[in-house]
C-alpha cells in the first residue's frame, strides 16, 4: 500500500473512530453538559470475538442543551462539531445506531430507549465475531490491538489531539467545567487471559475499568488520559500475532 493511500485509509479510520458513540467516551471532548453518563463496557473472548454494550444517558431537561454545550467545547479543542453532532444524535436514534453497530463485523444485539428517573437512558448491545476487525474499524472508539515484546496483548486507545495543549485560561477552564458539571465517562474490559498491566483499575482476574468524574476529578477535560490494558499473550493466536 502506498504512502498516501495508507494515510487516506488511516484518516477514514480515525474519522469513523471519532464518530462513534462508545469513546465519546474516554476523551472528554466526547462529553456534553448537563450530568451526562456514558458507561460502556467490552468482552473480549480467547477465540477471537468480542461484546459489548453502550449505556448512555442524561437528564431529560438537559437534552436540547447538548448540542450547545458540545460546540463550546469543540471550539475550544479543536474538534469538528458535525461529527460531534452526528454522534448524539446516532445514540438517541435506533435506525442510525442499527446502522453503525451493523457494519465492519458488527452485529446489533439490542437498543433499547426509555425515560425513567428524570433521565433519558438509552442501551446498546453488539457483538463481532472477528473482535480485530471490529476493533481495527474504529466503530468502537479509535483503538488499537498490540503486542509486546513478550507476546502479550494491548488494547489501548491512541492517543488522541495534542500531548502538550495549550494551558485554557482560568476563565474557560471554569466555563468548561459548569458546561460538564456531573459528566461521568466509565469504560470497562474484561479481557480474554489475566490482566498483565494497565493504566485503569484492576477490578478482577481479567477485568479492568476506567472512571472519570469531573465532580471528582475534571482534569482529564483538558488532557486525554492513557487508556491501555495487556494482557497475557498464551493461547490468543486468535488475535493474531
Amino acid at each position: 500500500m502506498g504512502q498516501a493511500t495508507k494515510s487516506m485509509a488511516d484518516n477514514r479510520r480515525r474519522a469513523r473512530g471519532a464518530r462513534t458513540a462508545l469513546l465519546l467516551a474516554l476523551l472528554a471532548v466526547a462529553g456534553g453538559g448537563g450530568c451526562l453518563h456514558l458507561e460502556q463496557s467490552l468482552t473480549l473472548s480467547a477465540d477471537g470475538g468480542l461484546r459489548g454494550e453502550l449505556h448512555y444517558s442524561a437528564p431529560l431537561e438537559t437534552l436540547p442543551a447538548l448540542t450547545a454545550a458540545q460546540a463550546a467545547i469543540d471550539r475550544w479543542q479543536g474538534q469538528r462539531q458535525r461529527d460531534r453532532l452526528e454522534q448524539m444524535n446516532s445514540l438517541f436514534n435506533e435506525k442510525l445506531a442499527a446502522d453503525h453497530f451493523s457494519r465492519d463485523g458488527l452485529s446489533l444485539d439490542q437498543y433499547r430507549q426509555d425515560d425513567r428517573d428524570g433521565r433519558r437512558h438509552v442501551v446498546i448491545t453488539f457483538k463481532a465475531q472477528e473482535g480485530r476487525r471490529a476493533l481495527d474499524s474504529g466503530r468502537l472508539g479509535d483503538f488499537e490491538l498490540l503486542r509486546t515484546a513478550a507476546g502479550d496483548l494491548t488494547l489501548r486507545l491512541r492517543p488522541q489531539g495534542d500531548p502538550a495543549p495549550t494551558p485554557l485560561s482560568d476563565e474557560r477552564r471554569r466555563e468548561l467545567r459548569a458546561l460538564c458539571a456531573g459528566l461521568r465517562l466509565v469504560l470497562r474490559v474484561e479481557g480474554p487471559s489475566p490482566v498483565v498491566a494497565t493504566t485503569g483499575t484492576k477490578t478482577g482476574d481479567r477485568t479492568v475499568e476506567w472512571v472519570f468524574e469531573t465532580d471528582k476529578d475534571p482534569a482529564f477535560l483538558e488532557r486525554p488520559p492513557a487508556v491501555e490494558a495487556t494482557f497475557a499473550g498464551a493461547g490468543l493466536d486468535a488475535w493474531g500475532r
